[in-house]
């Protein structure tokens, strides 16, 4: 069985996710010794970009850009005084499972930087999906409860920042139902009472796994 980690890196105008992938990738490769993947609509920048990338990254898995043409904007602050909006394409997340060349996978954000080797954990552990509900913030005195719940009067809130997922028909069904969130995300939105217009892969992941406990609390 194989084992690997997904990272999603569409670059935009200013940020160079595909470099935060790279480096990323060498970190895994060194605490965790799996696969990489990176999944980027600028795929031959990999390449032409970084010479040395097969020594840690073994597959790149290049999109369209048509498939993230529909990017979002988001606020990017570079400390508290500096503020600027940019193109967020970070919506295909929902592709994971078609796209994982993995039997198991774990799925991170380009900015999360392994230094330990504890998701290797994931590869024994038995259950096909994991997704983290209870977040640690790492400031000493801030109470930030935006992320309990995905709006003041909704469903608990996931992160889909870090995740794993074992192929299999539960996991399928799943992903089969991002998809279908992903399609009909205006309505889900609404239901769901969430106020911000942008598609976040936070709200969809934390809607679908809503959706498969009957509409009711996750035993996830």
């Amino acid at each position: 069985m194989s084992n690997g980690v997904l990272l999603f890196a569409n670059n935009n105008e200013q940020v160079d996710y595909v470099k935060q992938a790279v480096y990323s990738a060498k970190l895994i490769k060194q605490h965790l010794g799996c696969g990489v993947a990176i999944v980027s609509d600028c795929a031959d920048y990999v390449k032409t970009g970084f010479p040395s990338y097969t020594t840690h990254i073994d597959h790149i898995i290049h999109v369209d850009s048509n498939i993230t043409k529909d990017a979002g904007q988001k606020r990017f602050r570079d400390g508290t005084m500096a503020e600027k909006t940019l193109q967020w394409k970070n919506t295909n997340r929902y592709s994971a499972y078609d796209v994982t060349p993995f039997d198991q996978t774990i799925v991170l954000d380009t900015d999360v930087l392994i230094n330990n080797d504890l998701y290797k954990h994931c590869w024994t552990q038995p259950h096909d999906f994991l997704i983290d509900r209870q977040p640690v913030d790492i400031h000493p005195t801030r109470q930030d409860h935006t992320f309990q719940r995905i709006s003041d009067k909704s469903i608990d809130f996931y992160w889909a920042t870090a995740f794993f997922f074992r192929k299999s028909p539960f996991t399928k069904l799943f992903f089969d139902t991002i998809n279908h969130v992903v399609e009909n995300y205006d309505f889900y939105r609404m239901m769901y009472q969430i106020i911000p217009q942008k598609l976040r892969n936070d709200f969809v992941f934390s809607i679908a796994i809503h959706i498969l406990n009957g509409f009711g609390p996750a035993d996830i």
